[in-house]
């Protein structure tokens, strides 16, 4: 058995890429045979004086440029050589021409096999950890559910399907998600669901609505970080539903998802067990210590005395979220400086007196560091509070340090998971 390169490669080809590949090289071939016999173009004189490599650049020409740099043979040349170069000149456009027409047909094909397979799918708009985490959250609830993961591509105007993973139910796709050519591509007459979880605030809120402006009917749910942004868009949206009876996207955050399950696990039931009202530490005045003050706010005003506000900008922070969220009668003290100052911890302590309503501090901060600093500075000053220390990953060495120091950690990771999880369920069910 002859085993040369040659035959399985060609052997491998299929028919019409065969018959491009053979005329390709007879192009070759006559071009080459046309320059080097006489024959020369109506730009571009004694041809045959040129080098090999200027007559391949030439040949080659001819498949992207239709010989626009050389001009048609010139009359008058040698005859064998100038018929060669002219059936040169029209073979190469017409292989052009018919590779671009097979690769357009391969995608009309692969088009019309991704619209069969969408029926009943979930379109999921993100290509970032919060996406990938609520595809995980996805299949663990739902298994047997298609998922269209759609990665927004601003340069790309028609949708692009990428390899599917059968095993995890999974197709990707690319393109500029808020075009007409590419949310027709989505199959969105017959999604179940869609959910938009980029890490672009705006962009997600234009494609929500962008979505639901293709397919009215369908449920969408787009994903807000920024609590200023958050609540406008949560009011417009209530304000909507209640003149027209329309519903619209709905939005909202993996933090405020994450708080609630620590509020409703964790601090509703200290708060009954304790019996007095109790003093809230909340140290590190972000996106998550903002939204557990707004369900402070909401549900424990009668069962919470005061709450402090830490952090380096306690008060400013405390200012903004004042003008959007109404405090009501719940006295709430802010105190600036930076979490692993012990001067910081000393006013903490100062401002809480004796200690004598039970206590609970949720030390805050995106930054694990500062808050395992804080645990160490507050426990030397009040001993007996309780403490939540909040990190993105529960590790053997957080987990040891916090039965040290006698504090809970908090695990946002943990808690994403489950509260993406549980957002899912309830989309589904809505």
């Amino acid at each position: 058995m002859d085993l040369s390169p040659r035959q399985p490669f060609l052997a491998a080809l299929p028919k019409g890429r065969l018959l491009r590949f053979g005329g390709t090289v007879l192009v070759f071939v006559l071009a080459l045979y046309g320059f080097a016999g006489g024959a020369d173009t109506a730009n571009i004189e004694d041809l045959h004086d040129q080098s090999l490599l200027e007559w391949v650049y030439y040949a080659a020409s001819l498949f992207v440029f239709g010989g626009t740099d050389l001009g048609t043979p010139r009359p008058g040349g040698p005859v064998l050589p100038s018929i060669a170069l002219w059936i040169a000149f029209y073979l190469a456009p017409l292989i052009t021409t018919t590779v671009v027409a097979d690769a357009m047909l391969q995608l009309l094909r692969a088009r019309a096999a991704h619209d069969r397979s969408l029926v009943d799918h979930l379109v999921l708009v993100g290509s970032g950890d919060l996406a990938l985490a609520y595809l995980d959250a996805v299949q663990a609830v739902d298994p047997g559910r298609r998922v269209l993961l759609v990665e927004h591509r601003a340069d790309q105007p028609f949708p692009v399907f990428l390899v599917e993973e059968a095993s995890r139910n999974l197709m990707r796709v690319q393109g500029n998600i808020l075009l007409d050519t590419m949310l027709k591509g989505l199959a969105l007459g017959r999604a179940h669901r869609a959910v938009v979880i980029s890490d672009d605030d705006l962009l997600n809120l234009e494609c929500a609505w962008a979505i639901q402006g293709e397919n009215p009917a369908l449920p969408v749910a787009a994903h807000v970080a920024d609590l200023s942004l958050l609540r406008p868009v949560n009011r417009m949206a209530r304000a909507r539903r209640g003149d027209s009876g329309a519903r619209g996207p709905s939005v909202f955050s993996t933090h405020r998802i994450a708080a609630l399950q620590l509020y409703d696990e964790q601090m509703s039931a200290h708060f009954e067990r304790t019996g007095v009202r109790d003093d809230v530490v909340i140290a590190g005045f972000g996106r998550l210590g903002q939204t557990v003050l707004e369900l402070l706010l909401a549900r424990a005003e009668d069962q919470v005395a005061r709450v402090l506000v830490v952090g380096r900008d306690a008060t400013r922070e405390f200012r903004r979220f004042a003008a959007d969220v109404d405090t009501g009668g719940l006295e709430i003290i802010t105190i600036d400086g930076s979490l692993d100052d012990p001067g910081t911890w000393e006013s903490v302590a100062g401002s809480l007196g004796n200690g004598e309503g039970a206590s609970l501090a949720l030390l805050a901060h995106a930054n694990v560091l500062d808050n395992l600093r804080a645990a160490m500075m507050l426990r030397v000053r009040l001993p007996e509070m309780r403490t939540f220390v909040r990190c993105f990953r529960r590790t053997t060495f957080t987990d040891a340090l916090a039965g040290q120091l006698n504090m809970e950690v908090l695990a946002l990771e943990d808690m994403l998971r489950d509260a993406l999880r549980d957002h899912y369920d309830a989309l589904s069910i809505a």
